[in-house]
């Protein structure tokens, strides 16, 4: 497919066009350079910007490609092109985007967009699409990077009204390399996860994921009715400051699996609103414990003139909570204990699988679901001491961190299978409703 054929493909007739466009896979460049073109030449006095995550990249690849494809000269000290017609073309990378806040797009467009970590500039960009042309737009272009921002937005259910997804994988280019096939040939013994994600264009590998196992078929469950004498416990991630208060309800098996079955998420709320919403979640339910991130005990408030901390706030609405364990590194080994596939045990709950974790979540479990599928490490990052040390990025983490806390208040996994009969549950009637819960084939 050459350049020409990128543009007739990509663009078709203005009547045609979504209004935002995502563009994922291989063969995208040119593509988004054709846009630029078009809607530059198609509405005259049209403002449009190009936007990349870092100024390098900006400069070394955005810019060069630019230049390289249209033989236009981009100016070195503003970053802009001028087309005869009256129409601008503006290059900015992400640190600066706050400085278009005053102006008018006919359209935008961001390049490696999952290179940004949320979709805060996809939206502060849509607010400046406010030009008197012909018609406005925005479009992205990127490569799959997990169950990330680009992913909720139009491939979790769906694009949105308005919205047009284009995926594409390597092969769907393999004319171009018809001259050349070992290229295609050194691609196929590249390591599975390179090879899926970057050729074959999978939305479900991620560079830097932390919990490579995490797969929904294996560990999201439809939503049910758990029996009542199973042990139910909860898990909170405090993170005020954030502006996210998250919460999960946690109920406990015979055979020690934990299944994270209701979820509270929201910002932005009074603590009264946070325990209200949590109460009512958890109502009906013999909540055994609460634990909590320690840092709702640092006494960091002020009421009545006495310091108060986020632990007694939820004491004052009837939640009382405990400290949980706060070592990232070993709540996050722990959690990929319980995450693991083990391939010699029966899934209790998908028999079309092989192997079963020990940790699971229900489908109503929405932000759960999302986080921990974009869970990433960042590499290499610098220590306060100056050396490099291994961290997880602290961004859209709430429920992660809510996941540790609960999973480190849970014992070890062992080789052998833990005592199937939990603890104050030695009791005839829990004898009787266990084996016949055996007889109908609930457990393997």
């Amino acid at each position: 497919m050459n350049f020409k054929q990128q543009q007739l493909d990509f663009i078709g007739s203005p009547e045609q066009f979504p209004a935002y466009i995502a563009g994922v896979g291989t063969g995208k460049s040119t593509a988004l350079i054709a846009k630029a073109l078009f809607h530059s030449k198609e509405s005259p006095n049209n403002l449009g910007v190009i936007v990349r995550k870092q100024y390098s990249d900006l400069r070394n690849s955005t810019i060069k490609d630019f230049q390289d494809y249209t033989n236009l000269k981009v100016n070195e000290s503003n970053h802009e092109v001028r087309f005869p017609n009256g129409s601008t073309l503006l290059f900015i990378h992400g640190d600066i985007l706050d400085s278009l806040k005053n102006i008018n797009c006919g359209f935008f467009g961001i390049e490696q967009a999952e290179e940004f970590t949320d979709d805060t500039a996809w939206q502060f960009l849509k607010m400046r699409l406010r030009r008197d042309v012909k018609f406005r737009t925005g479009f992205i272009i990127g490569n799959t990077a997990g169950h990330n921002w680009i992913y909720d937005i139009y491939k979790r259910s769906g694009p949105p009204p308005n919205h047009e997804l284009i995926e594409a994988n390597t092969y769907d280019f393999a004319g171009i390399y018809k001259d050349r096939p070992d290229y295609i040939k050194n691609l196929e013994t590249l390591p599975k996860q390179l090879f899926e994600r970057f050729v074959m264009n999978s939305w479900e590998i991620a560079e830097g994921r932390i919990f490579q196992m995490w797969e929904e078929r294996y560990h999201v469950i439809p939503d049910q009715t758990f029996p009542d004498w199973w042990e139910t416990f909860g898990a909170m991630d405090t993170a005020i400051a954030s502006g996210v208060f998250s919460a999960g309800l946690y109920k406990v098996s015979p055979e020690g699996d934990v299944i994270r079955f209701k979820e509270y998420y929201d910002k932005e709320k009074l603590i009264s609103e946070h325990c209200s919403a949590i109460n009512k979640m958890a109502k009906g339910y013999s909540i055994s414990q609460w634990i909590a991130d320690p840092s709702a005990f640092n006494k960091t408030r002020e009421k009545l003139g006495q310091l108060y901390s986020i632990a007694d706030e939820l004491e004052d609405y009837g939640i009382s909570i405990r400290p949980g364990e706060n070592s990232v590194d070993a709540g996050i080994n722990r959690m990929g204990e319980y995450l693991n596939i083990n391939t010699n045990r029966s899934h209790p709950y998908n028999k079309d699988v092989a192997g079963s974790p020990r940790f699971f979540m229900t489908e109503s479990c929405i932000n759960a679901r999302r986080e921990i599928a974009e869970y990433r490490e960042v590499p290499n990052k610098l220590s306060d001491r100056g050396d490099r040390k291994w961290m997880p990025y602290k961004h859209n983490d709430h429920t992660v961190d809510e996941e540790r806390y609960a999973l480190m208040s849970r014992p070890l996994i062992t080789v052998a299978a833990p005592e199937p009969v939990p603890v104050n549950k030695r009791s005839t009637v829990w004898a009787i409703e266990h084996e016949k819960e055996i007889a109908e084939g609930m457990y393997a």
